[in-house]
This record gives C-alpha cells, structure tokens and sequence, in this order.
C-alpha cells in the first residue's frame, strides 16, 4: 500500500487553502457542523469542484448531529447536486447494498470488511437513488429505540445511513451515524479510500 499522509484542518480558511495546494488530498472527511453555514458557500464551491476532478468527500462523524436538520439536503446538494433529503433521526438495523459500482468493483477483502448489516442511530435521508445507497432500512428494520417503538412509529424501507453518489470524476459520500458505531467507521474507511 502507498505512504499516505494526512492534514487536519480546523478552519474554512485551512481547508480553502488545502484546496489550492498543487498537490491535492485523494479524500477529504468533513465531520464539522459549520460546512453547513451559509457563511461557508465559496468552501462548499471549492469542495464540489474537487469532487468534480476526482476527489472524495465525505460528510459524517461526530459533527453531523450539531447540523441543523432543515440544512442537511441544502448542504449536500451544494457538494454533490443530489436530491437528497432528511428522511429522519432514529436508531434501526441498515444493510449493505451489495450492488452499489463501488462495493462490487471492490476487491474480495474490502468487500469482506465491510458487515452485512450493522444498527445505529443515523440521520438518515431519502430520496437517494437505488445506485447511491450503500446501507439503508429494509422491510426487516424496525425501530430500535424504546421511545420510537412506543409511538408507535415505522421504518420506512430505503431510509439511508450510508449514501454514496458519483459526482463529476469523484464521489460524494454522507454517514449520517451520529455515534459512531463500528460498521459506519469501516464504511467511512471504505469511502475515503482507506479500505483497497
């Protein structure tokens, strides 16, 4: 495996000027809540236009549960052009779309690193086109947590923790996990480039 190296930016300004370095990252982790201020729209620009040259983005981490919700689908279609939306705040059991181009390109090791299923508390969108899903609710989801349960509320099948869209010559990638469980972290692996 190639040396990789890593940058950790704390600013928009840092991340701008990651950006515009000759040598660019082969993947960028978003985990802050503050990409979503308006404030930050030239930063977003210049994230999209890294996706569109071949660069990974990916919006997850501790960070999305400080996002406001009604931001979340304005956000991601800034980066990426998607039409996805909010489908929800819950806990449930997502499977892995083992068809997803990227999943199935993948070599036998990374497929076998990545579960089957796995649970966790996710906000979770909608709307996302079949071929951008990597894990998502099932028939066989049901909530998960004892105050859903009790109101009597359903999953709907396809809501999506996990959701990767190509984008340009790159991919744009949301891990809606607000925990942090193990199957998102292999999943955050996988999208960044760090599982090959």
């Amino acid at each position: 495996m190639p040396k990789r190296t890593y940058a950790l930016v704390t600013n928009a300004a840092e991340l701008r000027s990651l950006l515009l370095h000759p040598i660019l990252p082969t993947a960028i982790l978003c985990t802050s809540a503050d990409l979503a201020d308006k404030k930050h729209a030239n930063v977003r620009a210049s994230l999209r236009a890294y996706i569109d040259k071949g660069g990974r983005v990916v919006v997850g981490g501790p960070g999305v549960n400080h996002m406001a919700m009604d931001e979340i689908p304005t956000l991601l279609s800034s980066l990426g052009g998607v039409g996805w939306r909010l489908g929800g705040y819950h806990r449930t059991t997502h499977f892995l779309n083992s068809a997803h181009p990227l999943y199935s390109a993948a070599d036998a090791a990374v497929r076998a690193a990545l579960p089957a299923s796995y649970s966790c508390k996710a906000i979770v969108l909608k709307d996302v086109d079949p071929a951008d899903m990597v894990y998502r609710s099932t028939p066989d989801s049901g909530f998960e947590s004892l105050a859903m349960a009790m109101d009597g509320g359903k999953v709907a099948s396809n809501e999506v923790a996990v959701a990767t869209a190509h984008v340009g010559e790159g991919w744009l990638s949301w891990v809606g996990d607000v925990n942090q469980e193990a199957g998102s972290t292999a999943a955050m692996l996988w999208l960044l480039g760090l599982k090959q």
